[in-house]
């Protein structure tokens, strides 16, 4: 049966086989059993929210649904399109696919979709059921996920994403403007620009090579690489390998980092007050301005070029090969080798062993050290404190 309505019409329920069009005034439609294609058009207007219980192989919509669409359990649609406005789109079935270029006020999706597309307007998206994909090239406000969330791509804006459950592939290219994560990420990749990203729950794998403002870590990392820029990072949780190879201002762990921290990039200040269980390198043609350490490390390796340190907590090797600023230990160091350039060294408290194979131009000890070896060339060294041992081999200038 072919429906087209242009006036007025009551309530409308389908039974059996229908298709169909409007482009006047529903107040009512149901669906029980099959539809083909309906076609609500521009200038028609479906009052009551619009019912499915049965099959819709193609619902378009350029008008105006006032009371919106559900697609209820165990019913079948599949497929949605949208150019106009909808209040509240909920699928509670199954949805092989939906495309909105348009407006649409609430996205709910408690059943299981395929791919949902979105070129308009979404105010808010939730999903508590199972969503193959979903992609964003236009605008969302906010996206809740505390269902199955497969492949999530955005190339357009995104003010808030909060993720409760699980979600695979997270793929920012575009503006998201907050996400937080309390659930389960498998691969968060950001290649556009990225306001605040909080993680509270597991994030297997992250990825920045566009620009993030700031990344908050409560719990668990598994891998974070950054080839982009990110301003600010901070670790109470723990983060099992951590990679830089362009630009961090300032990273902040509170936390554990397991593997060994590298850059080889820009980090313009690194803090640890937490454990760096594999310690950490600057690779050579690396720049790291300032790092300071108030807890554990075990290898700090400076390959490439260290303005400051400061070190109040312990470090068992501190090893410098490439050109290094002010080194000041204000806490317990084990072993110090420079085969590289080093400006200044100042110690305030304990070195168990200092090394110099390569320029030191100034050395300052006012409390312990245990042994100096001298192989290389020490410009001058003060000591108001106690050197267990000297050993000079080659130069020093004023001791």
């Amino acid at each position: 049966t072919n429906f087209t309505n242009s006036g007025n019409a009551g309530s409308i329920t389908n039974k059996g086989t229908l298709s169909g069009s409007n482009s006047g005034i529903i107040a009512n439609l149901a669906n029980t059993k099959n539809i083909g294609t309906f076609s609500n058009a521009n200038g028609g207007t479906i009052t009551n929210k619009v019912s499915n219980e049965g099959t819709i192989a193609n619902f378009d919509n350029k008008g105006i649904l006032s009371g919106g669409f559900v697609n209820n359990a165990n019913a079948i649609l599949t497929k949605f399109s949208n150019s106009n406005n909808i209040g509240t789109f909920d699928n509670q079935g199954s949805l092989a696919s939906a495309e909105n270029t348009g407006s649409i006020t609430n996205f709910a999706n408690s059943g299981t979709a395929g791919n949902i597309t979105n070129k308009g307007t979404l105010a808010s998206a939730t999903n508590t059921g199972t969503l193959a994909n979903l992609a964003n090239t236009k605008n969302i406000g906010t996206l809740s996920n505390a269902g199955t969330l497969a492949n999530a791509t955005n190339t357009g804006t995104l003010a808030n994403l909060a993720n409760t459950k699980n979600i695979g592939t997270f793929d920012n290219q575009g503006s998201l403007a907050s996400a937080e994560n309390t659930g389960s990420i498998t691969n968060f990749a950001n290649s556009g620009t990225a306001g605040n990203i909080t993680n509270k729950g597991t994030l297997a794998s992250a990825t920045n090579t566009g620009t993030l403002a700031n990344l908050n870590n409560t719990k668990n990392i598994g891998t974070f690489t950054n080839k982009g820029t990110l301003a600010n990072a901070t670790n109470t949780g723990t983060i099992t390998s951590l990679d830089n190879t362009k630009n961090i201002g300032t990273f902040s762990n509170a936390g554990t980092i397991t593997n060994q921290v590298k850059n080889q990039g820009t980090i313009a200040s690194f803090d640890n007050k937490g454990i760096l269980s594999g310690g950490f390198v600057n690779n050579a043609n690396a720049i790291l301005t300032k790092f300071s350490n108030s807890n554990n490390i075990g290898t700090f390796d400076n390959q490439g070029s260290l303005a400051s340190a400061e070190n109040t907590g312990s470090i068992t090797n501190f090893a410098n090969s490439g050109t290094a600023g002010n080194i000041t230990n204000k806490g317990t160091l084990a072993s110090a080798t420079n085969t590289g350039t080093l400006a200044n060294l100042a110690n305030t408290k304990n070195i168990g062993t200092l090394s110099n194979a390569g320029t030191l131009a100034n050395l300052n000890n006012t409390k312990n050290i245990g042994t100096l070896s001298n192989t290389g060339t020490l410009a001058n060294a003060t000591n108001t404190g106690t050197i267990t041992s000297l050993d000079n081999t080659k130069n020093i200038g004023t001791f």
